[in-house]
């Protein structure tokens, strides 16, 4: 159920997140900003990984090492995650209120009549 549940978040984040990745760019240059929008995706999901992981396993050395019962071990897995997640929620919290206070808000910039429209070529062949 639960990656049913973060493959919905996830569906509904990455669609707003690819079209402000190409907006206010060129039609030449779209392919170039989505590719580029993809791999800070990628990387940027391996580090925020990579960081996650380095918080649980901090938490996980540091309870087992203190715990000398049978239940050390869960103990300390769960204090661990509990951990890593708590960090993933001030993350986002924080990622909001970057986006709230330093992106754009609004709709389109263009007024009533100034919008471009561009010609194309087009062969008909009869």
């Amino acid at each position: 159920m639960a990656a049913v549940a973060r493959a919905g978040a996830k569906g509904r984040a990455i669609s707003p997140w690819a079209t402000f990745a190409v907006a206010n760019v060129a039609a030449s240059e779209i392919g170039l900003a989505s590719g580029l929008g993809n791999a800070f995706l990628q990387v940027g999901g391996a580090i925020g990984l990579a960081l996650l992981s380095t918080i649980s396993t901090t938490e996980f050395n540091g309870v087992i090492g203190t715990l000398h019962t049978p239940l050390a071990y869960p103990t300390a897995l769960v204090d661990g995650f509990q951990r890593a997640f708590l960090a993933g929620a001030l993350l986002l919290a924080d990622g909001r209120l970057v986006v709230l206070l330093f992106m754009p808000q609004g709709g389109h910039t263009e007024r009533e009549g100034e919008v471009e429209t561009q010609e194309e070529d087009v062969l008909v062949f009869a």
